[in-house]
């Protein structure tokens, strides 16, 4: 069984916190729902593919989870169900990507199979407060979310103009080099 692929945002989180990591959530086999054609293949793929190895440690505990982007919101949305399911606490939800596809002028230029513009989770909700007032309504699970700023990004990766980002800023892709 593979392991969610976020798992070195979830330690390089963890090393700097000081709060354990457990691996809890797993996929069952490495298959990635965006490529799926259909929003109900995506979500039947999502619903079949992501568990909790051990639920119960997890029964009244304030989590965290580590993501390495949220495009649609379908992985957060299964997480969030399976997290009430398990009885947990609290979800405290973290992007390692800032909110992609906020307007439109936020896409792929490069081909990567974005959503319609209207299945951005962003668009849809505008800001983070919404989607946590979204999900803690709907799953009665209080709820918090959080991303990574363009600059912390940044400060991690380096060099901004060595990367295309229109995905996330509207910016257009990569500057030429003379």
């Amino acid at each position: 069984m593979s392991q969610i692929q976020e798992k070195p945002y979830a330690i390089g989180y963890s090393e700097k916190s000081g709060i354990p990591y457990l691996p809890e959530l797993k996929k069952k086999k490495f298959e990635r729902s965006f490529i799926q054609s259909t929003k109900e293949e995506r979500r039947k793929s999502i619903k079949e593919n992501l568990y909790f190895e051990r639920p119960e440690i997890l029964y009244e505990k304030r989590v965290i989870f580590v993501d390495d982007s949220i495009i649609r919101g379908n992985v957060l949305e299964r997480v969030v169900e399976i997290s009430e399911e398990a009885g947990i606490e609290k979800i405290y939800y973290l992007s390692g990507t800032p909110p992609v596809g906020r307007d439109e002028n936020c896409f792929c230029c490069y081909g990567v199979d974005m959503p319609k513009n209207d299945e951005f989770i962003m668009r849809r909700y505008r800001n983070e407060r919404e989607i946590e007032k979204y999900l803690s309504e709907n799953y009665g699970i209080p709820f918090e979310l959080d991303y990574i700023s363009q600059k912390g990004l940044f400060d991690v990766l380096g060099d901004q103009d060595n990367y295309c980002k229109q995905c996330i800023t509207g910016e257009k892709p990569i500057k030429s080099r003379k």
